[in-house]
């Protein structure tokens, strides 16, 4: 600031100046006609009030690195070269998504998350980024926010406005049902989205995509699962809009993988649990054999083939669904017997656990898996024969379809 008016005594006048530019400079006094200017002289900025944060870019794409240049400047907006040296800050402003914080390297290229105190070194007044030193800023939510910094006197004020854009499509998130899907019956999955790598829906993934869909489990009796069309089509917004409906056939936890089929890193998992259907079945579980080859699924029906004089067919026997699944907590008082011929056509085998004879009884659980309490064990005659049947029929209890099963010698 200048003065309206100076007044002169003995042809001397003294006057206060007020300068706010930092810069080497002259001043030039004038009356009418008369004019006199001073030689150069140097203004030099007054101490840092305040930090003013720049970014090589202010639409950062998330995780990307976005250099930050920072500057301390004095009250007038000059910048304050005494303030030198490494300098202790701390940044804020920016969000967290999943375990991705933001984060800004120091001056030695360690990177500290923000609110996190961060050693910056500053050459007359001004920091700046060299490599991966001295503020390098990574920010991974999507959001649009003010970065702010404060090295505990002097602050940024309001900040730099960053908008943070998201990567591309990395992976999906699936979501499966919100109860437990019966086995046999269809369900919808909740959703399926396009995510980039930190957790953001990125732009640029939508329209049709053909997705290929692995990972559930076929039943006992081997029954395939129905996945979900390959035709989706996902919105603007990485979110896909088709119904997606599934039925899967296995009891238990079963995985479901989506898989982009143009682009096969795009994958994304999820594990939904069914349970088993209506008990409507009796079943052969547990199987072994001391010789031969079973057939595939031993289940409602079983052969094995070759088992040989004296040698041991071994097997628990279940309640299940119409799917082979063996269901659970079916309550007390439920009997089977397991039972073979007893004697000729070849069916001279017999029993010899839990008891020995042409039948046993067996106990089916009440709680837990609804398998017989005990295993049976039946034992193939010595000399000629070519084949012995068994069945399992309901004893007592509610009637359940039985199961057979047939032993050969070669």
């Amino acid at each position: 600031t200048y003065p309206a008016n100076v007044t002169f005594t003995a042809g001397a006048g003294t006057a206060s100046i007020t300068l706010v530019n930092a810069q080497s400079t002259t001043l030039t006094a004038t009356q009418s006609t008369i004019t006199g200017t001073t030689g150069s002289f140097t203004v030099n900025p007054a101490t840092a009030s305040n930090l003013f944060v720049a970014a090589a870019t202010a639409t950062p794409t998330a995780g990307a690195a976005d250099n930050l240049t920072i500057t301390a400047k004095d009250a007038f907006g000059n910048t304050a070269t005494a303030y030198t040296g490494d300098k202790s800050l701390t940044f804020a402003g920016a969000s967290t998504i999943g375990t991705n914080n933001p984060t800004v390297s120091n001056n030695t290229g360690v990177v500290t998350n923000f609110g996190t105190t961060t050693t910056i070194t500053f050459t007359n007044g001004v920091s700046t980024v060299s490599g991966a030193n001295n503020g390098v800023m990574k920010l991974y939510k999507v959001e649009a926010t003010n970065i702010t910094v404060t090295d505990g006197t002097l602050n940024s004020g309001t900040g730099l406005s960053v908008t943070v854009n998201p990567a591309t499509a990395h992976h999906f998130s699936l979501a499966g049902p919100g109860s437990t899907p019966t086995a046999g019956s269809s369900f919808n999955l909740v959703s399926l989205a396009a995510l980039d790598q930190y957790g953001n829906q990125p732009t640029g993934y939508t329209g049709p995509k053909t997705i290929d869909w692995t990972g559930a489990n076929t039943s006992p009796s081997g029954a395939v699962p129905s996945y979900p069309t390959a035709s989706v089509t996902f919105n603007t917004s990485g979110v896909a809009t088709t119904s997606l409906t599934a039925t899967f056939n296995a009891a238990g936890a079963n995985g479901l993988t989506a898989t982009d089929h143009n682009a096969t890193s795009i994958v994304g998992n999820t594990s939904i649990t069914v349970s088993a259907g209506t008990a409507t079945r009796l079943a052969w579980t547990h199987v072994a054999v001391s010789a031969g080859t079973l057939s595939s699924p031993c289940l409602f029906t079983c052969t094995d083939t070759g088992l040989g004089n004296n040698a041991n067919f071994t097997a628990n026997v279940s309640v299940t669904d119409a799917l082979g699944n063996t269901v659970t907590t079916l309550g007390a008082g439920h009997t089977v017997t397991v039972s073979t011929p007893a004697s000729g056509g070849g069916s001279g085998g017999a029993f010899t656990a839990p008891t020995s004879g042409t039948s046993v009884t067996l106990t089916i659980s009440s709680t837990g898996a609804a398998d017989s309490t005990q295993q049976f064990t039946f034992r193939t005659q010595n000399g000629s024969w070519s084949s012995d049947t068994f069945a399992a029929a309901t004893a007592s209890g509610t009637s359940y379809t039985g199961s057979t099963a047939t032993v050969t010698k070669t």
